[in-house]
């Protein structure tokens, strides 16, 4: 399984969506999460069925800010459990295999203000996390830098930062 994580800055201009496509066809990738979509959900559902995904979740962007795209296959069972503003949490099952894991897309706050409200909120979700987890996006940097990243064996969840 491949999955695609992109901060796009608008997918809408031809450029960036021939770029798309042409990964798309390149790496064929069962999960593709899209940062800073900048396009409503109509546009986006649009595109989803061009590029030939057959399930889509959005977090529709504020004015002209912002915009989550998560488009999966029907390669993998996929559950949003949590779509909010700058991450979205899903329950993943693998089609070919009985393994399931959980993931967490995420668009970091871009002001420094609020990266501390995003990775409190990204923490809270690992407390009752009891499967193999995946973060992965665009964190907009770390919150501090007292932030030490530690990851355990590659089967348990990674821990969280701690602050010093």
């Amino acid at each position: 399984m491949l999955i695609l994580t992109w901060n796009c800055q608008g997918i809408g201009r031809t450029l960036k969506s021939q770029a798309l496509g042409e990964l798309l066809r390149k790496n064929h990738p069962s999960i593709v999460f899209l940062m800073e979509s900048k396009n409503n959900k109509a546009k986006m559902e649009a595109i989803c069925c061009k590029l030939r995904f057959d399930y889509g979740s959005y977090v529709e962007l504020e004015g002209l800010l912002g915009g989550l795209v998560l488009w999966w296959n029907k390669e993998v069972n996929l559950v949003v459990e949590v779509a909010k503003r700058n991450f979205m949490h899903v329950a993943v099952t693998e089609c070919s295999k009985p393994a399931r894991w959980e993931a967490t897309f995420v668009y970091g706050c871009p002001s420094r203000a609020g990266r501390g409200k995003v990775w409190d909120e990204i923490k809270s979700l690992a407390q009752d996390v009891r499967l193999p987890r995946l973060c992965m996006g665009d964190f907009n940097q770390i919150l501090s830098v007292g932030i030490n990243m530690e990851v355990m064996l590659p089967h348990r969840n990674l821990c969280w930062p701690s602050m010093n």
